[in-house]
Protein backbone atom coordinates (compact mmCIF):
# COMPACT_ATOMS: atom_id res chain seq x y z
CA UNK A 1 0.00 0.00 0.00
CA UNK A 2 2.80 2.49 0.42
CA UNK A 3 3.20 2.68 -3.23
CA UNK A 4 -0.45 3.77 -3.79
CA UNK A 5 -0.82 7.14 -5.32
CA UNK A 6 -2.38 9.58 -2.88
CA UNK A 7 -4.62 12.67 -3.52
CA UNK A 8 -4.57 15.94 -1.62
CA UNK A 9 -8.04 17.75 -1.19
CA UNK A 10 -8.48 21.77 -0.22
CA UNK A 11 -12.06 20.20 1.56
CA UNK A 12 -13.43 17.05 2.31
CA UNK A 13 -17.28 16.84 3.13
CA UNK A 14 -18.39 14.11 5.35
CA UNK A 15 -21.75 13.55 4.49
CA UNK A 16 -23.83 13.86 0.58
CA UNK A 17 -27.23 15.57 2.13
CA UNK A 18 -28.83 18.56 1.58
CA UNK A 19 -25.98 20.78 3.51
CA UNK A 20 -23.16 18.58 2.01
CA UNK A 21 -23.97 18.90 -1.00
CA UNK A 22 -25.36 22.08 -1.35
CA UNK A 23 -21.48 22.94 0.30
CA UNK A 24 -19.88 20.74 -2.17
CA UNK A 25 -21.78 23.14 -4.93
CA UNK A 26 -20.27 26.06 -3.53
CA UNK A 27 -16.45 25.36 -3.01
CA UNK A 28 -16.36 23.71 -6.54
CA UNK A 29 -17.43 26.71 -8.19
CA UNK A 30 -13.56 27.97 -7.89
CA UNK A 31 -12.26 25.68 -10.61
CA UNK A 32 -8.77 25.67 -8.55
CA UNK A 33 -10.62 24.21 -5.53
CA UNK A 34 -10.43 19.83 -4.89
CA UNK A 35 -13.82 18.55 -2.85
CA UNK A 36 -14.29 15.09 -1.52
CA UNK A 37 -17.64 13.97 -0.63
CA UNK A 38 -17.57 11.55 1.99
CA UNK A 39 -21.40 9.25 1.87
CA UNK A 40 -20.99 5.88 3.98
CA UNK A 41 -24.34 5.11 2.02
CA UNK A 42 -25.39 4.87 -1.65
CA UNK A 43 -28.59 5.94 -3.85
CA UNK A 44 -31.59 5.26 -2.90
CA UNK A 45 -33.68 2.14 -5.27
CA UNK A 46 -36.86 0.85 -5.42
CA UNK A 47 -40.24 1.40 -6.78
CA UNK A 48 -41.06 4.35 -4.05
CA UNK A 49 -38.33 6.35 -4.22
CA UNK A 50 -39.61 9.32 -6.18
CA UNK A 51 -43.02 8.90 -4.19
CA UNK A 52 -43.07 11.51 -0.94
CA UNK A 53 -46.28 9.83 0.24
CA UNK A 54 -44.43 6.19 0.52
CA UNK A 55 -41.59 7.51 2.50
CA UNK A 56 -42.54 4.89 4.99
CA UNK A 57 -40.72 2.39 3.16
CA UNK A 58 -37.30 3.67 2.98
CA UNK A 59 -37.48 4.95 6.79
CA UNK A 60 -37.90 1.35 7.39
CA UNK A 61 -34.97 0.44 5.17
CA UNK A 62 -32.07 -0.27 7.64
CA UNK A 63 -30.00 -0.04 4.76
CA UNK A 64 -30.56 3.64 3.77
CA UNK A 65 -31.14 5.07 7.46
CA UNK A 66 -28.80 5.30 9.96
CA UNK A 67 -31.27 3.56 12.48
CA UNK A 68 -30.44 6.29 15.53
CA UNK A 69 -32.13 5.30 19.02
CA UNK A 70 -33.06 8.13 22.00
CA UNK A 71 -32.27 7.16 25.60
CA UNK A 72 -34.84 5.72 27.36
CA UNK A 73 -37.15 8.70 28.01
CA UNK A 74 -38.49 9.42 31.00
CA UNK A 75 -41.70 11.59 30.51
CA UNK A 76 -42.52 8.66 27.76
CA UNK A 77 -42.53 5.52 30.34
CA UNK A 78 -39.09 5.37 29.70
CA UNK A 79 -40.03 4.63 25.89
CA UNK A 80 -36.87 4.42 23.11
CA UNK A 81 -37.50 6.42 19.93
CA UNK A 82 -36.66 5.88 16.93
CA UNK A 83 -34.66 9.05 15.42
CA UNK A 84 -34.46 7.83 11.42
CA UNK A 85 -31.74 10.15 9.94
CA UNK A 86 -30.60 9.03 5.91
CA UNK A 87 -27.54 7.42 5.24
CA UNK A 88 -26.83 7.64 1.33
CA UNK A 89 -27.28 10.64 -1.39
CA UNK A 90 -29.20 12.86 -0.12
CA UNK A 91 -29.23 12.10 3.40
CA UNK A 92 -32.21 12.48 5.45
CA UNK A 93 -34.43 14.00 2.21
CA UNK A 94 -33.78 10.98 1.16
CA UNK A 95 -36.02 9.64 3.35
CA UNK A 96 -38.18 11.79 4.57
CA UNK A 97 -40.96 11.97 2.03
CA UNK A 98 -39.77 15.41 0.62
CA UNK A 99 -40.57 17.19 3.57
CA UNK A 100 -38.29 20.70 3.89
CA UNK A 101 -38.13 22.41 7.69
CA UNK A 102 -35.82 23.94 9.60
CA UNK A 103 -35.61 24.57 12.94
CA UNK A 104 -37.52 27.05 15.04
CA UNK A 105 -36.06 30.28 16.06
CA UNK A 106 -36.19 30.23 19.46
CA UNK A 107 -34.08 26.74 18.75
CA UNK A 108 -31.54 28.59 17.61
CA UNK A 109 -31.78 31.50 20.11
CA UNK A 110 -31.73 29.29 22.86
CA UNK A 111 -28.61 28.26 21.54
CA UNK A 112 -26.96 31.34 21.83
CA UNK A 113 -27.80 31.77 25.15
CA UNK A 114 -26.52 28.87 26.24
CA UNK A 115 -22.87 29.65 24.83
CA UNK A 116 -23.04 29.38 21.30
CA UNK A 117 -22.38 32.76 20.19
CA UNK A 118 -23.13 33.12 15.81
CA UNK A 119 -26.15 31.03 16.53
CA UNK A 120 -28.73 32.67 17.21
CA UNK A 121 -31.98 33.11 14.53
CA UNK A 122 -30.85 36.70 13.66
CA UNK A 123 -27.20 35.21 12.94
CA UNK A 124 -28.44 31.66 10.35
CA UNK A 125 -31.30 32.96 8.71
CA UNK A 126 -29.14 34.91 6.23
CA UNK A 127 -27.65 31.59 5.33
CA UNK A 128 -31.00 29.65 5.41
CA UNK A 129 -32.08 32.12 2.83
CA UNK A 130 -28.98 32.16 0.62
CA UNK A 131 -29.05 28.43 0.62
CA UNK A 132 -32.71 28.22 -0.63
CA UNK A 133 -34.78 28.12 -3.58
CA UNK A 134 -38.16 28.42 -2.74
CA UNK A 135 -41.15 28.20 -4.03
CA UNK A 136 -42.25 31.15 -2.27
CA UNK A 137 -39.44 33.30 -4.05
CA UNK A 138 -37.25 35.75 -2.27
CA UNK A 139 -38.44 37.31 1.09
CA UNK A 140 -37.77 38.03 4.78
CA UNK A 141 -37.21 34.07 5.73
CA UNK A 142 -36.66 32.59 2.41
CA UNK A 143 -34.17 33.01 -0.45
CA UNK A 144 -35.07 32.29 -3.89
CA UNK A 145 -31.66 31.85 -5.94
CA UNK A 146 -29.86 29.28 -3.72
CA UNK A 147 -28.67 25.62 -4.94
CA UNK A 148 -31.66 23.96 -2.23
CA UNK A 149 -34.54 23.65 -4.28
CA UNK A 150 -37.56 23.96 -2.14
CA UNK A 151 -41.17 23.46 -4.56
CA UNK A 152 -44.64 22.10 -4.24
CA UNK A 153 -44.32 18.82 -5.93
CA UNK A 154 -45.58 19.33 -9.47
CA UNK A 155 -49.72 18.23 -10.22
CA UNK A 156 -50.31 15.09 -9.95
CA UNK A 157 -53.55 13.01 -9.03
CA UNK A 158 -53.19 11.92 -5.10
CA UNK A 159 -51.31 15.06 -4.66
CA UNK A 160 -54.54 17.24 -6.22
CA UNK A 161 -56.89 15.38 -4.05
CA UNK A 162 -54.85 15.69 -0.76
CA UNK A 163 -54.40 19.17 -1.54
CA UNK A 164 -58.16 19.77 -2.03
CA UNK A 165 -59.34 17.87 0.63
CA UNK A 166 -56.89 20.15 3.21
CA UNK A 167 -57.85 23.40 1.62
CA UNK A 168 -61.64 22.43 2.42
CA UNK A 169 -60.59 22.25 6.34
CA UNK A 170 -58.07 25.24 6.27
CA UNK A 171 -57.15 28.90 5.46
CA UNK A 172 -55.80 29.72 2.17
CA UNK A 173 -52.62 31.60 3.14
CA UNK A 174 -49.20 30.21 2.72
CA UNK A 175 -47.66 27.98 5.85
CA UNK A 176 -44.55 29.62 6.97
CA UNK A 177 -43.43 28.23 10.25
CA UNK A 178 -39.87 29.35 10.22
CA UNK A 179 -41.26 33.29 9.91
CA UNK A 180 -42.03 35.62 13.40
CA UNK A 181 -44.53 33.87 14.62
CA UNK A 182 -46.10 29.89 13.73
CA UNK A 183 -48.63 29.73 11.71
CA UNK A 184 -50.21 26.62 10.43
CA UNK A 185 -52.65 26.97 7.48
CA UNK A 186 -52.03 24.87 4.40
CA UNK A 187 -50.43 26.14 1.30
CA UNK A 188 -52.47 27.34 -2.33
CA UNK A 189 -50.41 27.39 -5.63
Amino acid sequence: MADAPTKTYDYIIVGAGSAGCVLANRLTQDANTSVLVLEAGGASTGLFKDMPMAFPQYVLRRDLNWNFQSEPEPYCNGRIIEIPRGKGLGGSSMINGMVYARGHRRDYDDWEARGLPGWGYADVLPYFRKSEKSWLGDGPYHGGAGELEVVVPAANMTYDEIRAATLRRASRRPMTITGSKRKASSAAR
